[in-house]
């Protein structure tokens, strides 16, 4: 995969995040500020351009992107991932062959008929918090607001084409949930996904060997 130097910077206008008197501006390609987004996206592989590039040629169906880049005035101090999804009812639904109910077949025609944009901010494909980073110091509490209101701008900008019907933001360590009156007047609502799949980590395992030992005795 070729990378050509960017020519163009920002695609839309500054959105003012309310917090910190940052600003974000949204991309719709990260090929337009790949250089920028390394400067600032660290050393994590699954946040570099060189893995979302990667992604954004080669896509899951139906996924479209956007990028955004937190300024403190002139100064670039942050970015924002986003994949948004066009979900269809229909294709989520099993459909049942052996009913052949008015009710069944109401519920696929009104399923057929149910379609719409869904926003996360992160990525879905792996697991983690790869939705925001910022690199200036600010609190729980403002990482949230800043994150929520670059979520809500995101779909606001994306709606100008697609419009946007549900939001997302994923993934949060336990450090980053902000205090209760917060996330009650969120706009957002927690919620955890697939929590059966939290693996955990035992005190003995100190080497791969220590876990596969424990499976073997466990179930072998």
């Amino acid at each position: 995969m070729s990378k050509q130097a960017p020519t163009t910077h920002p695609t839309t206008s500054r959105y003012s995040l309310d917090q910190n008197n940052l600003e974000v501006v949204y991309h719709s390609s990260l090929i337009e500020i790949y250089e920028l987004w390394d400067s600032l996206s660290g050393n994590d592989l699954m946040f570099s351009s060189r893995f979302l590039l990667a992604v954004e040629e080669y896509p899951p169906i139906n996924m479209e992107f956007l990028y955004g880049v937190l300024y403190d005035g002139a100064k670039a101090v942050g970015i924002s991932y986003y994949q948004i999804r066009l979900i269809k009812l229909r294709e989520s639904l099993r459909p049942d062959q052996n009913n052949p109910s008015l009710w069944a077949r109401l519920k696929s025609w009104f399923a057929s008929k149910f379609k719409g944009y869904t926003l996360i901010s992160g990525n879905a494909l792996v697991t983690g918090d790869y939705n925001l980073k910022l690199n200036i110091e600010t609190t729980t509490t403002d990482r949230y607001l800043i994150q929520e209101k670059a979520a809500v701008l995101a779909a606001q900008e994306f709606s100008k084409k697609k419009k946007v019907i549900c939001s997302f933001m994923k993934d949060f360590h336990p450090y980053q949930v902000p205090d209760t009156k917060t996330l009650e007047e969120s706009t957002f609502s927690e919620f955890s996904v697939q929590p059966n799949m939290i693996f955990r980590i035992r005190e003995e395992w100190q080497s791969f060997d220590d876990y596969m030992k424990y499976q073997n005795i466990e179930y072998g």
